[in-house]
């Protein structure tokens, strides 16, 4: 699993249901308690407006997490500038 890449803002994106978006709560606590901020998205929209919001918002990367990345307790950060993506564990995990 790769290392957050320097990821200061994050938005975390649930993907799937209740147990993605209890999941995705716990990523964005252990990213607040490492020294980021991240906050919880409740937009149930496709993908591509979740990352135009993400960057109006002025947010660096996006936290996604799916059914997948529930199963592997990981999740895929997308770097908004570079577009580059990567499995991530949660800090302190």
């Amino acid at each position: 699993k790769g290392e957050d890449g320097g990821a200061d803002t994050v938005l975390v994106q649930p993907l799937g249901g209740e147990a993605c978006a209890a999941f995705a709560l716990k990523v964005a606590d252990s990213l607040r308690a490492s020294g980021k901020t991240a906050e919880f998205s409740v937009y149930t929209g496709g993908l591509k407006k979740v990352f135009q919001r993400a960057e109006a918002r002025g947010f660096t990367h996006v936290a996604l997490i799916g059914e997948d990345e529930l199963r592997e307790q990981v999740y895929t950060l997308k770097d908004l500038k570079s577009g580059e993506q990567q499995k991530v564990s949660p800090p302190g995990s």
